[in-house]
């Protein structure tokens, strides 16, 4: 059982954290602190300061506001806790001291402990990877009156994830009341709504020509916050000092989350070169000619890569006389096969696993690409979804 430290203990969602901790078997909060919770029963010792904290615990969630950083952080370094941070509003100086202090100890922190809405982030991303510049981006985000900090910690989030896609190009907007130009290329805008008891509600638009496709989250009870929130301090208990988020708890519940499959493949290989600068020139030959490379592989004297089927006889006919000295092959009817998920990256043997479940089914790849979060590889289509399915199964995703 993780016994949990709660900082603000009597305000809304220290009480839901709380609630839910006592019926949860894994997770029991021992202690609170609170200075405004003077002569409270909240059913576990509480204390107006942490100094006057006397009781042990495993982990230190906070559930309070910013200031509190300047009294959490000395004393989770000063005690060798962990320290689950579910606050928003940090100014870059608090950043700061948050990086310094997960070099001692192990530090979760994430703007938002939903894991809707860390779902909700894989699907911008692919997104806004499958637009690009074609499209216009605004987020909207609504929430209670008595919120302080706008933009939310949320949307700021999901805007820092989708620029990350545009390799931080973009700019964010926060409304637009004193705007007198056109909306510019690079901007993301970021609106916050603020008014009754809305728990959260964040959208996210990408807006096109005749177009529009919205990525939608509502937050319909508090109690999916204080979930996330216990989930973490089970999480990072026993972990060693760094950085720690929702990206990685989700991650080692499943390192594989997607299977994929796409048949019309070809792969051509070209034997021979005399090194690289031969291949690079192969390559741009092939741009040249308006041929699109996916996989590549360059061994010594050997480039492979795939391309479309319908492209295969182009590529060999561009690549035969522009290096008569080289041996040009090629091999039609292949399908790729993509094997994803964060978790992988936290996860050793999982390409061993992959490879071992094919040669198990009689087959053996063409041609492989990986990553810490991918393996992608070739099979013959006929094989293509005998191999699917069984990975599927074998990851528990089918």
């Amino acid at each position: 059982m993780v016994r949990i430290l709660l900082n603000g203990a009597a305000g809304r969602m220290g009480r839901v954290v709380a609630e839910l901790a006592s019926q949860n078997p894994n997770t029991l909060v021992v202690a609170g602190v609170d200075a405004m919770a003077q002569g409270q029963d909240l059913g576990f010792p509480l204390f107006d300061s942490l100094e006057a904290c006397t009781v042990q615990a495993d982990v230190l969630v906070d559930f309070s506001r910013p200031a509190a950083l300047k009294d959490i952080l000395p004393y989770a370094c000063e005690h060798m806790m962990p320290v689950v941070l579910a606050t928003t509003g940090y100014t870059p100086g608090d950043l700061e001291r948050i990086h310094r202090a997960a070099t001692r100890i192990p530090v979760f922190r994430s703007a938002n402990m939903s894991m809707g809405i860390n779902l909700m982030i894989d699907l911008l991303k692919t997104c806004a990877g499958a637009l690009g510049e074609s499209c216009d981006i605004e987020i909207v985000e609504a929430h209670h009156r008595g919120k302080a900090d706008a933009p939310s910690g949320t949307a700021l989030l999901l805007a820092d994830e989708i620029n990350s896609v545009y390799q931080g190009g973009k700019e964010y907007t926060y409304g637009r009341h004193s705007k007198t130009d056109k909306r510019g290329p690079r901007e993301i805008g970021i609106h916050a709504v603020r008014g009754g008891s809305v728990v959260g509600e964040h959208a996210v638009m990408f807006l096109m020509d005749n177009e529009l496709v919205e990525v939608r989250h509502s937050a319909q009870s508090r109690s999916i916050f204080a979930v996330g929130a216990l989930k973490a301090a089970e999480f990072i208990r026993d972990k060693a000092p760094g950085m720690y988020s929702m990206r990685e708890l989700l991650a080692e519940q499943k390192e594989v989350t997607k299977v994929l499959a796409e048949r019309g493949v070809a792969m051509v290989s070209l034997h021979g070169l005399s090194g690289w600068k031969q291949a690079v020139a192969a390559l741009d030959s092939l741009a040249k000619a308006r041929i699109s490379v996916d996989m590549i592989s360059q061994n010594g004297s050997e480039l492979s890569f795939s391309v479309q089927s319908g492209d295969r006889e182009r590529a060999v006919a561009t690549l035969r006389p522009a290096f008569p000295e080289c041996q040009v092959e090629s091999a039609g009817k292949l399908a790729k096969l993509t094997v994803q998920g964060v978790g992988m990256e936290g996860q050793p043997g999982v390409a061993a696993r992959v490879f071992g479940m094919l040669m198990g089914l009689g087959m053996e790849p063409k041609m492989v690409s990986t990553s810490v979060t991918e393996i992608t590889l070739l099979v013959d289509e006929a094989q293509e979804y005998r191999a699917t399915d069984a990975l599927a199964k074998h990851f528990g995703i089918a």
